[in-house]
């Protein structure tokens, strides 16, 4: 187990030193920009009010509400492009990993589009039992991070094995990682929040400036454009860490000790 998580951060680390220049190109043009220029044209979404159930604080929940139904109408297109872009980039990278004969990049991005419209569902799917189970309750983000774990090799899967139906991948993926599961769990919070945990300070003092009567444009710019470079690297280290895992853990025999 730990050779193959060691191996699979290792083998990541070589695909991204032989490919530095191409994913380079490909993720400052399709994860870079977009949310760089959210970033910039986007306010600060409003703090949502701390509702302790009491009826004094009815008031500012409902000013909250108004508040942000109104900043989706102005503002809401532009994340949920950000979203679909970065889908997108996340499927056209994996296929130049992952896609038969290893096609160039006018190839991937071109099999990107057509399988995006699946994808989406995918996505949605991977996304929804993290979100259930961290709203639910605090206590559950251990057993949702360890789902995450065990369906790393989802979007892998669904590049590599075309056709495969958008359920398969799930087993497959189960199947693949059985007896890794606390292992990939650690995994998980690598892929899924290290460049948001990098990202988060470089946020915070951007959220801070924006509006404030004193800063200095330039300032706010600059952090923008280093939140957005974090958070882009973040993606492709995710990228890169499950298609080495996948190729390492596709053709194993299913462990049948543990998690």
């Amino acid at each position: 187990m730990k050779n193959n998580m060691a191996g699979a951060l290792a083998d990541a680390w070589t695909m991204w030193k032989a490919d530095r220049d191409l994913l380079i190109r490909v993720a400052g043009l399709i994860f870079f920009l977009p949310r760089f220029a959210v970033l910039v044209l986007t306010p600060s979404f409003v703090a949502p009010p701390v509702f302790p159930g009491f009826e004094a604080k009815e008031a500012a929940l409902q000013s909250y509400t108004a508040a942000s139904q109104q900043w989706f109408l102005t503002y809401g297109t532009g994340p949920v492009v950000i979203s679909l872009v970065t889908l997108f980039g996340v499927l056209a990278l994996t296929i130049m990993y992952l896609g038969s004969h290893r096609p160039d990049t006018r190839a991937a991005l071109g099999s990107a589009v057509r399988l995006l419209p699946r994808y989406i569902v995918v996505a949605i799917l991977l996304a929804l039992p993290l979100e259930l189970f961290v709203k639910a309750s605090p206590l559950l983000i251990l057993p949702a991070l360890y789902l995450a774990g065990r369906l790393l090799l989802v979007t892998p899967a669904f590049v590599a094995e075309q056709p495969i139906g958008i359920l398969a991948t799930f087993r497959r993926s189960w199947a693949s990682t059985q007896g890794m599961g606390l292992p990939l769990t650690g995994l998980a919070c690598i892929a899924i929040f290290g460049g948001f945990l990098f990202a988060l300070p470089l946020a915070l003092i951007g959220a801070s400036l924006d509006g404030a009567p004193m800063a200095n444009p330039v300032i706010a710019i600059i952090i923008d454009a280093a939140t957005a470079a974090i958070l882009s690297a973040g993606v492709v280290a995710a990228i890169l860490i499950q298609v080495a895992l996948y190729r390492r853990l596709a053709s194993r025999p299913v462990s049948n000790i543990g998690i």
